[in-house]
Formats: structure tokens, sequence, C-alpha cells
């Protein structure tokens, strides 16, 4: 994969975050903001579940809806459209406010051709853009309500990155496949064949952080680098190759909830799973042993001196499982 491949690379699934999907929802759909008639039809916009890229993309298709009205609907009232150079082909966008701008801000950004979208913003505030496949750049906007508002520079030049970080993730087409990777402080787009990206400042710690929900539990593998100029870090990284866990939450080595009605093994010592010794601070990684939902564990507990054998099935435990419990 070269890297200009990688640069091209169209935003897939990433994981965004609750928080995100939470306010493309609350858009609603889109409205007729004049009494008069428009030049062209306005087109209703069906607001994506994998993040404002989606709409931009569909406005550059020649079907598509004019792409400054798209802009303009995802920045809504308290965002911003500005101008790039050059134009942004693919990938994700990432803005970070600036330490001494006060509240809680989303501070969603998306950027497609020469249009730059920042939403969920103060009125007026800086902060940093990451584009991926370019270099990070400052950025201040102004008077950010209602259309009005307007960035500082304008147009925002962004520069090809001159340092990043190229991996691959293993086993992210098998069951574990529904799973978030960020570098360097975004979102990181995977191909096909577990590819990616991430544009990085030279000689500055940039964090690598792969995370995949089994439910009761998260699977968090963290690496951190630190790009040279002109030279990318290689990283190769590796999902869980299992669908299922077993229904036991563990801290310390102890049972802490069982996702089983009638099981009562709370505060048990876990010693082994299928015979082998798991170790004494043994979390739920630990006691993911592989294995389909459905098939069996034989787990030795030790609970109020006693030990015993137990047989647990394993089950593919979905997030809002962990959400409910």
């Amino acid at each position: 994969m070269t890297r200009a491949a990688r640069g091209a690379l169209v935003v897939g699934g990433l994981v965004v975050g609750l928080g995100l999907i939470a306010w493309l929802v609350s858009g609603g759909d889109a409205e007729t903001v004049s009494d008069a008639v428009p030049s062209h039809a306005l087109h209703e916009l069906a607001w994506p579940e994998e993040g404002p890229e989606r709409l931009l993309d569909a406005a550059l298709e020649p079907s598509g809806p004019p792409l400054e009205e798209v802009a303009q609907q995802l920045a809504g009232a308290e965002g911003v459209v500005c101008t790039v150079e050059p134009s942004v082909d693919g990938g994700t966008a990432r803005l970070t406010l600036d330490a001494d701008i006060a509240g809680d801000w989303l501070a969603v950004a998306a950027a497609r051709a020469h249009v730059l979208v920042l939403s969920e913003i103060p009125a007026e505030g800086s902060g940093t853009l990451r584009v991926e496949g370019f270099a990070p750049e400052p950025i201040r906007w102004q008077a950010a309500r209602d259309g009005a508002g307007s960035c500082t520079p304008d147009p925002l030049v962004l520069r090809p990155a001159e340092a990043g970080v190229v991996g691959t993730v293993g086993g992210a087409d098998g069951p574990s496949g529904s799973f978030g990777l960020t570098a360097c402080g975004q979102a990181a787009t995977v191909d096909a064949e577990g590819g990616f990206f991430a544009a990085a400042v030279p000689g500055e710690p940039c964090e690598v952080v792969l995370r995949r929900h089994y439910g009761v539990w998260e699977f968090v593998e963290r690496v951190e680098v630190v790009p040279r100029m002109g030279r990318d870090e290689v990283l190769e990284l590796e999902l869980p190759p299992f669908e299922a866990v077993l229904p036991l939450v563990v801290e310390d080595g102890r049972v802490g909830a069982v996702w089983d009605e009638g099981q009562d093994w709370a505060g048990a010592v876990v010693h082994t799973v299928d015979g082998e010794a798991v170790p004494a601070d043994a979390d739920g990684f630990h006691l993911a042993t592989g294995g389909r939902a459905g098939t069996v564990a034989e787990v030795e507990l030790e609970l109020d001196g006693e030990r015993q054998l137990v047989e647990v099935p394993r089950k593919a435990l979905t997030f809002e499982d962990w959400l409910v419990r």
C-alpha cells in the first residue's frame, strides 16, 4: 500500500463516538432557510451513521445535493464553513480546541474538496486541525453562529505530512472486525487489507490505540512511537481471534459479576480455565480463552475456602450487555 493510496483512503467505520452520533441524530432533516424560491431543488439530507464525511461525499456525486448546502446543514447553528487548499479527497478530520477554551464542546470537523466544516464549537476560538494525510495546522474562527462565521487563515493551506505511522491490523476481517483505531490523536482509516496510515509531527510522540469491546470488557493495545522526518514508523497490531468470552467480570483475580442468572460466584477466586492457570491478578482479558459462543469452559473457582470445578458457557456479549450491567 503506497503513501498516495493511504492518503486517499475514504473514511470507514471508525469508531467516531457516541457524542458525535447524538449530534448527527439531533440535526434532523434539512429545512428551507428562506421563503424565497430557490434556483435549485432542495434536497432532504439523510444524516449518516458513520460520520459527516458521508454526506459530503454524497454531495460530490454528479446527482448529489449542492456541496455548500450540505456543508451549512452540517455546520448548524454553532458552526462555521471554511475553505481549505489543496482539495481533500478522503480520510477523516479532527479539531482539537486550545486548552484555554472553556466549556464542554464536541468540536466536530469534516473536510471534502475545498470545504471544511467545523461544528459544535464556541462562537470564537482556536485549535489544531488534523486532516488525515496532512500535517497538523493551527486555525482560528470567529462569529461562528447561524452561518455568519469565518476562519483564519482563509483559505487554510494544508501541508503534506512530513512524518507518519504506517501499519496493519491483523484480524480486522474476522469475528473481531468491529473495532476502533486512533493514531496521533486522530481516528485512522483501515483499508480492506487492514492497512492504515496516520500523519504525525516529526519528533513528537504519537500514541496508537487499538480497541475492541467484548461487552463485559474492552481489549486495548497502546503503542507509542516517535516518527522522524521522512521516516515512517511501521507497526503490526493484532486483534484477538475470538468472538466470545466467559460471561464473568473479573478484577484482580476475583469474580465481580456474572452474566448468568442464578449463579452466585461473586468474590470467588479464579484459579484455572480449561486446566490452564490464570495470573493472580487476572482480568476479563485473561479469561477470554477463545472459542465460539455456546462452547463450554471448565473453570476452577475458590469460594469461602472451597474449590469447585464449574462449567461456564462462552457468550458473545454485546456492547448493550455491558451498558445494561
